[in-house]
């Protein structure tokens, strides 16, 4: 009974194979499935750079008693050089409180100048710091500058940026 259960199950195997065979058929080709008809994709878009534009004219200001540091920066100096000149003037008076301003005007959207307060000792730490979009400024910091040694005013000028200062005077805010 065994040997003809088994018997009767490859039969059919054998069977449904053949079946199958012959519906398909041997000799035909396999159709390829369609190939939907695609557009090329478009190139890639290029995002314009801001226009350049002329820059509003920047006015440095006049020094204070008391100035400790001032710094400026212009873009297209004498010659179409860039110039940029630092002085350290004076050192902090102890319990003053001081104003770090600056301020900057751009040729095109988005320079951002980036400046750092160092002290000219070279045993201490930075004093302070920071990046002014030049559509955003004047920046103004206020606070006491604990220090012995006079503070050095470093500008850093962005692409972008035409002219810029950074002054460190007494308070101005009030």
């Amino acid at each position: 009974m065994k040997y003809s259960r088994v018997l009767h199950a490859a039969v059919v195997t054998v069977a449904l194979s053949l079946a199958l065979t012959a519906c398909i058929g041997v000799d035909e080709e396999i159709a390829e499935p369609p190939v939907a008809e695609t557009t090329p994709p478009a190139p890639p878009t290029e995002i314009a750079p801001s226009p350049d534009r002329t820059p509003l004219p920047l006015t440095v200001p006049e020094p204070v008693e008391g100035e400790l540091a001032r710094a400026t920066f212009v873009a297209a100096g004498p010659d179409g050089v860039p110039t940029a000149t630092s002085e350290t003037l004076d050192a902090p008076v102890a319990g003053e409180v001081y104003t770090i301003l600056a301020e900057c005007t751009a040729t095109m959207a988005g320079a951002v100048l980036s400046f750092e307060v160092l002290q000219t000792d070279p045993e201490q730490s930075n004093i302070s710091g920071g990046d002014v979009g030049c559509e955003e400024s004047p920046f103004l910091l206020t606070g006491e500058i604990v220090s012995e040694w006079p503070p050095q005013i470093v500008i850093t000028a962005a692409d972008g940026v035409a002219e810029a200062y950074v002054v460190i005077v007494p308070d101005v805010t009030g």
